[in-house]
């Protein structure tokens, strides 16, 4: 018991940590500014030492403002230094039984997850930097001893996914004439198939639209003809399957099995 609260402890900082990189990644990756340097204020451009740079801490002893210009700190900020934690804990606690190369494929999933959710709300697209090295990594975990998804199964679920949604992107496209699902979404998509297999994406894709649906005709007020960002959806959807919703789902193709076969 002591050893695993140091361990909680130690994940709780990790997150904390990495959900401050993460900030930069979100602001500096979309404009192809380079990762290295010290932070500093987008609008004044001063250098933010060390002591104000403190997860969740500074951002609210400074009362989400620059303590320069006084200009706003936008408030993913908070948000993402906040989520990580969590997210690194609910992954521990979720597979905590598991090699310790299953913990590290999903805690590489959700912090690439976090990242791709802010940068599609704001910026409205997902990154090549990031979706493709996300899929090469989702390849990568079948080399992993102990994989939890199978090789075929992973296999099917990443290459079917992306010439399926591909086909259905340029087919939409065709038809319409404009842009119904983005690319960055069919590589998104693609890795996901990687990293759960076949099995999730029925899941995911109807959950995600259902939200996704929701959220933005009932507190975004979007109209029908407007582009929304379904990455960040699509994320989460992606985050609920493998936390909880993965059990009841594999249920379900294994009653369809039986059933099918009489």
């Amino acid at each position: 018991m002591e050893l695993e609260g140091i361990i909680i402890f130690f994940l709780m900082l990790l997150g904390l940590a990495f959900g401050s990189f993460f900030n930069v990644v979100i602001y500096r990756l979309p404009e192809n500014k380079s990762l290295i340097p010290s932070s500093k204020c987008p609008t004044c451009g001063k250098s933010i030492p060390f002591w104000l740079n403190i997860p969740i801490l500074s951002w609210i002893v400074l009362g989400g403002k620059c303590k320069y210009c006084k200009s706003p700190i936008k408030w993913h900020y908070l948000i993402v230094e906040f989520i990580t934690p969590i997210i690194y804990l609910l992954v521990y606690l979720k597979f905590n039984d598991q090699p310790i190369p299953i913990i590290l494929k999903y805690l590489v999933f959700f912090s690439y997850g976090n990242i791709i959710l802010f940068i599609d709300i704001y910026h409205m697209r997902i990154p090549f930097k990031l979706s493709i090295p996300l899929i090469v990594l989702g390849i990568l975990t079948n080399l992993i001893p102990q994989n939890d998804i199978s090789l075929v199964n992973s296999l099917i679920g990443g290459g079917g996914s992306f010439l399926f949604f591909t086909g259905l992107m340029v087919a939409y496209y065709y038809i319409r004439g404009k842009d119904g699902l983005g690319f960055g979404d069919v590589l998104l998509l693609t890795a996901i198939g990687f990293f759960t297999g076949i099995n999730s994406l029925a899941f995911i894709l109807v959950f995600a639209s259902i939200v996704g649906v929701i959220v933005m005709s009932a507190v975004m007020k979007y109209g029908k003809d407007k582009l929304f960002p379904f990455g960040p959806f699509l994320v989460l959807a992606s985050w609920i399957y493998i936390l909880w919703a993965h059990k009841y789902v594999d249920l379900y193709f294994e009653y369809m099995k039986i059933f099918i076969k009489g």
